[in-house]
């Protein structure tokens, strides 16, 4: 590393990829060596303002790797981490999505190990920046923001509850619209984020109707799973303007949506 660490910040651009590549693989590899990945860490972290587009994509995987050294090691570092994660969700409609989708996908990484006490104070933030990702044009982007929305279930049942429990309410009606749309892998997503969210809903039939309706192994029949679903959610949930507001929003969608020939024959997978 001595020998590498260097070249991190040289002129040459092509030495900063390379290297920047090589201590984002050795991240992964340092659950048990400490100081190593401490060194590391702090030397992706000098290159997170790089001119070159290449050096920051992966200074954005490097620090999402850390999530593979263990929940120590996440937490040690949870602040610095999810600080450049944070940093690196740009406006969903820049020219550098590749930025957006290492940062989102480092992010999702790091929800898996890291304590609700170091997200409490940054929740909010993270669903807000989410919230337009949603709609990106960009597929890859639209699957990244709900695999990471799902990723957040961990933090309802915490210090984060009330907080994550009112997004869940604010973000409900795009799950549910995105669950249907074209993209194969992006429904995949939405479904396995509403199975993750189902219980905490804090309504036990909503959340036995998710466990079932959205098994892995099951297709969904999505006219069916709207009409049951709404009249599960309308009285306890919804006043009818806040849930007519929230739909309308959809009418200015990027992201395509199949439209079913009949009410109960379209099924989404």
């Amino acid at each position: 590393m001595e020998f590498l660490t260097p070249y991190i910040s040289h002129t040459f651009d092509s030495q900063r990829v390379t290297v920047a590549a090589v201590f984002c693989a050795f991240i992964s590899c340092c659950e048990a060596r400490v100081e190593l990945l401490s060194s590391m860490v702090n030397a992706v972290l000098v290159r997170l303002g790089d001119t070159e587009l290449k050096v920051k994509r992966l200074v954005l995987r490097g620090l999402g790797n850390v999530a593979d050294c263990g929940e120590t090691e996440v937490n040690r570092y949870a602040t610095t981490i999810l600080s450049s994660l944070m940093h690196g969700m740009e406006d969903p409609k820049s020219e550098t999505p590749e930025l957006i989708l290492e940062a989102l996908g480092g992010l999702a990484k790091v929800m898996e190990k890291v304590e609700g006490t170091n997200v409490v104070a940054i929740l909010v933030n993270i669903c807000v920046k989410l919230r337009p990702y949603f709609e990106a044009e960009n597929v890859e982007i639209r699957k990244g923001s709900f695999v990471l929305f799902g990723n957040l279930h961990r933090f309802g049942d915490g210090p984060c509850k009330a907080v994550f429990y009112e997004q869940i309410h604010t973000n409900l009606v795009t799950l549910l619209v995105h669950l249907n749309e074209e993209d194969v892998q992006t429904r995949q997503a939405v479904k396995k984020a509403l199975n993750q969210l189902g219980h905490l809903f804090q309504a036990d039939e909503i959340n036995d109707f998710f466990q079932q309706a959205l098994r892995e192994d099951k297709n969904v029949q999505y006219g069916e799973f709207t009409h049951k679903m709404t009249k599960l959610i309308v009285s306890p949930f919804f006043t009818p303007f806040a849930g007519c507001q929230e739909a309308a929003n959809h009418f200015d969608s990027f992201s395509p949506l199949r439209l079913p020939t009949s009410p109960r024959t379209l099924a989404c997978t």
